[in-house]
């Protein structure tokens, strides 16, 4: 293979790992946007705890509407998440932690 023939292939190598860089660093600030959209969710149920304390049906509906608001970020059939807008498989839903976990230490 000649010089030229070598560096026009690692040039086409670039290339190809600059895309997919480029690719990853856009899936992460997707994650990373849903991650903190998330978080605000959550934070804005905490806080309806204190604001309708005595209001248990206030409260639990704000709650649920809450909770709904979830699926504008993430879709999921309860193993893997989507995006809600192009229905592409995002990642699979982690198994949550065993409860014998850290009992062998």
């Amino acid at each position: 293979m000649s010089k030229d023939e070598q560096y026009t292939m690692m040039c086409r190598k670039y290339d190809s790992m600059k895309e997919e860089n480029a690719h990853l660093r856009a899936e992460l600030e997707k994650f990373k946007a849903g991650a903190f959209y998330l978080y605000g969710l959550l934070d804005d149920i905490d806080t309806a705890v204190d604001v309708f304390k005595p209001d248990t049906t206030s409260y639990s509906k704000y709650v649920n509407r809450k909770n709904r608001e979830r699926f504008n970020v993430f879709q999921t059939d309860g193993y893997s998440l989507f995006d809600p807008v192009t229905g592409e498989k995002l990642q699979e839903v982690p198994e949550p932690p065993s409860e014998k976990a850290g009992e062998d230490e």
